[in-house]
């Protein structure tokens, strides 16, 4: 089962003045085969109040204020669900 909390979101204009909303969510996990809770990051974009990018990365890491280091830093640099999966990969090595 997983729970998923909403931890930050901001409003972004791109360079059409679309008006972007993103979300970031902290992903809370229990691993059967590692028998532990397991945190991920899901971030979502709303172009103009529509849904239209979604990344969802499930065991970021076993420690819950590792998962939201990473999230806090993902919000405050405005990262966008198209490029999230990237930026979390490299954050969490």
């Amino acid at each position: 089962m997983s729970t998923y909390t909403l931890r930050r979101s901001c409003r972004l204009i791109d360079e059409r003045k679309n008006k972007l909303d993103v979300e970031y969510f902290l992903i809370e996990e229990f691993s059967l085969k590692e028998q532990c809770k397991t945190y991920g990051i899901k971030v979502e974009t709303r172009e103009n109040g529509k849904l239209t990018d979604t990344c969802s990365v499930s065991d970021v890491s076993v420690k819950q204020d590792e998962a939201i280091y990473i999230l806090e830093k993902m919000a405050d640099y405005e990262v966008t669900a198209v490029t999230a999966r990237d930026v979390i990969e490299d954050m969490a090595l």
